[in-house]
Protein backbone atom coordinates (compact mmCIF):
# COMPACT_ATOMS: atom_id res chain seq x y z
CA UNK A 1 0.00 0.00 0.00
CA UNK A 2 1.33 3.69 -1.06
CA UNK A 3 1.79 6.04 1.53
CA UNK A 4 -0.75 8.34 -0.58
CA UNK A 5 -3.55 5.74 0.04
CA UNK A 6 -2.22 5.56 3.73
CA UNK A 7 -2.34 9.12 4.96
CA UNK A 8 -3.69 11.57 2.13
CA UNK A 9 -7.17 11.28 3.80
CA UNK A 10 -5.49 12.63 7.38
CA UNK A 11 -3.39 14.93 5.54
CA UNK A 12 -6.03 16.31 2.85
CA UNK A 13 -7.91 19.41 4.99
CA UNK A 14 -4.53 20.56 5.43
CA UNK A 15 -3.87 21.50 1.96
CA UNK A 16 -6.36 23.32 -0.42
CA UNK A 17 -8.53 20.94 -2.44
CA UNK A 18 -6.29 21.28 -5.76
CA UNK A 19 -3.40 19.49 -3.64
CA UNK A 20 -1.46 16.85 -5.37
CA UNK A 21 -0.02 14.14 -3.28
CA UNK A 22 2.64 11.95 -4.78
CA UNK A 23 4.48 8.97 -3.69
CA UNK A 24 8.16 7.94 -4.46
CA UNK A 25 7.50 4.58 -3.37
CA UNK A 26 9.45 4.41 -0.22
CA UNK A 27 9.43 6.53 2.72
CA UNK A 28 8.61 10.16 1.20
CA UNK A 29 4.96 11.80 0.43
CA UNK A 30 5.44 14.92 -1.71
CA UNK A 31 2.42 17.54 -1.36
CA UNK A 32 2.64 20.60 -4.15
CA UNK A 33 -0.60 22.13 -5.21
CA UNK A 34 -1.10 25.52 -7.86
CA UNK A 35 -1.07 28.80 -6.03
CA UNK A 36 -4.19 30.65 -5.69
CA UNK A 37 -2.64 34.08 -7.04
CA UNK A 38 -1.47 32.95 -9.94
CA UNK A 39 -3.22 31.77 -13.27
CA UNK A 40 -3.91 28.05 -13.69
CA UNK A 41 -0.91 25.99 -14.03
CA UNK A 42 1.48 28.86 -13.84
CA UNK A 43 3.34 28.63 -10.46
CA UNK A 44 2.85 25.94 -7.96
CA UNK A 45 4.21 25.86 -4.36
CA UNK A 46 7.14 24.87 -2.70
CA UNK A 47 7.06 21.12 -2.65
CA UNK A 48 6.41 19.75 0.82
CA UNK A 49 7.82 16.19 1.40
CA UNK A 50 6.83 14.08 3.81
CA UNK A 51 9.20 11.63 4.80
CA UNK A 52 8.44 8.71 6.73
CA UNK A 53 10.12 6.80 9.82
CA UNK A 54 10.10 2.75 8.51
CA UNK A 55 8.69 2.79 12.18
CA UNK A 56 5.86 4.39 11.50
CA UNK A 57 4.50 2.86 8.04
CA UNK A 58 5.10 -0.57 9.98
CA UNK A 59 2.76 0.96 12.45
CA UNK A 60 0.44 1.90 10.40
CA UNK A 61 0.18 -1.01 8.39
CA UNK A 62 -0.12 -3.35 11.51
CA UNK A 63 -3.05 -1.51 12.29
CA UNK A 64 -4.69 -1.77 8.76
CA UNK A 65 -3.47 -5.69 8.88
CA UNK A 66 -5.40 -6.09 12.32
CA UNK A 67 -8.28 -3.63 10.96
CA UNK A 68 -7.63 -1.39 13.94
CA UNK A 69 -9.61 1.59 12.72
CA UNK A 70 -9.23 3.35 15.60
CA UNK A 71 -5.79 3.03 16.09
CA UNK A 72 -5.34 4.37 12.13
CA UNK A 73 -7.27 7.20 13.61
CA UNK A 74 -5.19 7.37 16.16
CA UNK A 75 -1.98 7.75 14.26
CA UNK A 76 -3.69 9.86 12.02
CA UNK A 77 -5.00 12.80 14.48
CA UNK A 78 -1.06 12.84 15.63
CA UNK A 79 0.23 12.97 12.20
CA UNK A 80 -2.00 15.64 11.23
CA UNK A 81 -1.19 17.45 14.56
CA UNK A 82 2.23 17.33 13.72
CA UNK A 83 2.18 18.27 10.21
CA UNK A 84 0.06 21.30 10.94
CA UNK A 85 2.95 22.16 13.39
CA UNK A 86 5.32 22.53 10.96
CA UNK A 87 3.46 24.11 8.75
CA UNK A 88 3.28 27.12 10.64
CA UNK A 89 6.83 27.69 9.21
CA UNK A 90 6.41 26.72 6.35
CA UNK A 91 6.18 29.36 2.93
CA UNK A 92 4.22 28.32 0.24
CA UNK A 93 5.90 30.78 -2.10
CA UNK A 94 9.02 29.78 -1.21
CA UNK A 95 11.90 28.08 -3.57
CA UNK A 96 9.63 25.06 -5.84
CA UNK A 97 13.14 24.16 -5.83
CA UNK A 98 13.67 22.96 -2.21
CA UNK A 99 11.58 21.15 -0.31
CA UNK A 100 10.21 21.64 2.93
CA UNK A 101 10.49 18.59 4.61
CA UNK A 102 8.92 17.45 7.88
CA UNK A 103 10.17 14.37 9.15
CA UNK A 104 7.67 11.59 10.79
CA UNK A 105 9.13 9.79 13.24
CA UNK A 106 8.02 8.29 16.40
CA UNK A 107 5.83 11.35 18.08
CA UNK A 108 2.81 10.30 15.65
CA UNK A 109 3.06 6.95 17.10
CA UNK A 110 0.48 6.08 20.30
CA UNK A 111 2.79 4.00 21.90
Amino acid sequence: MELKQMFQAYLAELFPETAEFEDNGRQTLRITYPLAQTSPGSRYSRPVDLVFDEEVIAGFRAAIDANNVARQDRFGDLLEELVRTCLSEYDEAGPIDTAFQIDIDRRVLDL
